[in-house]
């Protein structure tokens, strides 16, 4: 089973490519209901967030249930537009409370859709590359190769560097807001991996600024470009994965 989440599309690719490749199943992490495991394969696949793995990827496997008596083979395949930080590491210490060895892991660069936040532009270039390397690691993965050496420790500097990209989102990005030309076609909605967005007498409104884990699945995926983060709105910014349509990621319908 590939465990996996995605806002924007690229983990979802990289996860549906890897799932025909290794002729696996895959599920969304977030609309996941049973956290029992009996599976002697267990995969995860989503993207580096602030230099580490985002916090309901960590409560997921938390709550993860292991009911396999076989040896599980486990991996983590991350999806960034520059550096993992101690994304492995991190995956490493969760899994070792299960129990469980992280066997191999591998990482797929693809442009990082947070760019435009920081006034820079998209890589696109690895989309011409990045099949190769899913097909690469769907080959390891099948010959069940390891990389597993330690990693010993985290490393302070993507420490601090996660501490200040989350002051900067804190900072700058909490408070959200609608725009008069929403369509109310709800896609937000059925997008948002929190239930965070709804719709009330007439309008899109966010419930909490404080339940956003910053997928930037709605601000990246509206039609309209009616969604501001702050004062950041992405008119003309937008990224997500080309070869992915929206109802491939809707949580809910």
């Amino acid at each position: 089973m590939i465990y996996y989440f995605s806002g924007t599309g690229n983990s979802y690719q990289v996860a549906k490519l890897l799932a025909y490749l290794t002729q696996d199943k895959m599920q969304d992490i977030s609309t996941l209901k049973d956290y029992k495991h009996d599976d002697s394969v267990m995969g995860f696949v989503f993207p580096v967030h602030c230099y580490d793995v985002l916090d309901l990827m960590q409560d997921f496997i938390k709550k993860l249930e292991i009911k396999s008596d076989k040896k599980i083979y486990c991996y983590a395949v991350v999806t960034c537009g520059g550096k993992v930080g101690n994304s492995f590491i991190t995956m490493q210490d969760l899994l070792k409370a299960k129990n469980i060895d992280l066997a191999y892991r591998n990482e797929v660069y693809l442009p990082d859709n947070i760019l435009s936040f920081w006034g820079k532009k998209y890589d696109y270039s690895s989309l011409n590359t990045y099949k190769d390397k899913v097909l690469q690691i769907a080959e390891e993965l099948n010959q069940r190769k390891t990389n597993n050496n330690v990693l010993v420790k985290k490393s302070w500097w993507y420490v601090i560097k996660k501490y200040f990209s989350w002051l900067f989102i804190k900072k700058c990005l909490q408070k959200k807001t609608v725009k008069k030309n929403c369509i109310h076609c709800k896609r937000c909605v059925k997008l948002c991996p929190t239930n965070n967005i709804i719709e009330e007498a007439g309008k899109i409104k966010f419930k909490s600024n404080n339940n956003c884990i910053y997928c930037l699945a709605c601000i990246q995926w509206c039609p309209m470009q009616a969604i501001n983060f702050g004062s950041y709105n992405l008119k003309d910014k937008q990224y997500h994965h080309p070869e992915v349509v929206e109802n491939e990621l809707f949580k809910r319908w």
